[in-house]
């Protein structure tokens, strides 16, 4: 298990923040290495060229879920996760709302002084 995490983003982007808060809850060593958006290099971390992707014992992953759970699974010690059935339960229904009914509106709507952003035909556009 190599020590130091490369995390590849934005601290602008939501999704990157939550790899560097999981990294802060589980006291890993990381590095946020910025990006250039689009370019070969972020296709080659990223196949839809999205952020973040994180270089981490000699893997690169993608997507956030993927990244936060290893890096919580790699170190079984003090998991992220209430080890309470009940409470992990009530953990995911918080986390469906919030990425079901909520993101949308605190992400787009509330720093653009609650002016909705124009639709796009593509979900998950980068702000």
């Amino acid at each position: 298990m190599s020590d130091l995490i490369r995390i590849h983003g934005f601290r602008v982007s939501t999704w990157t923040r939550t790899v560097e808060m999981t990294c802060i809850e589980k006291g890993a060593v990381y590095e946020l290495v910025p990006i250039q958006h689009g370019s070969d290099a972020h296709r080659e971390l990223h196949p839809f060229m999205r952020m973040p992707a994180t270089d981490v014992d000699g893997m690169t992953l993608f997507e956030s879920l993927a990244i936060t759970g290893y890096l919580d699974e790699r170190d079984p010690i003090a998991p992220l996760p209430p080890t309470d059935l009940s409470e992990r339960i009530r953990m995911r229904i918080w986390i469906s709302v919030c990425a079901d009914y909520l993101y949308r509106d605190v992400v787009r709507t509330i720093p653009a002084g609650g002016r909705q952003h124009q639709k796009s035909s593509q979900p998950h556009e980068p702000l």
